[in-house]
């Protein structure tokens, strides 16, 4: 009497994964691993610091960049007569 339960509890089991499994759908492995590299939270931490370590780069940069201005400085439209 006492097998009765388990093995119910284990026909519900069986009956609840193959369902699951219909509804699966089937991808190809290379689509697998581009989904987990671009859900790993390692992946998203690296990509931070890349992003970070560019824009360091870029204000850096931009410090040592000269700047042309065109035109001589005189009777500009702020000039008083």
């Amino acid at each position: 009497m006492s097998l009765r339960p388990v093995s119910l509890v284990v026909v519900l089991t069986a009956i609840f994964a193959g369902s699951a499994q219909l509804q699966a759908e089937p991808i190809p492995l290379p689509r697998a691993i581009e989904l987990a590299l671009a859900h790993s939270s390692n992946s998203v931490a690296a990509s931070a610091d890349v992003q970070r370590a560019f824009a360091s780069y870029r204000e850096i940069r931009n410090n040592y960049v000269p700047q042309l201005n065109a035109g001589s400085g005189l009777g500009g439209p702020t000039a008083s007569r």
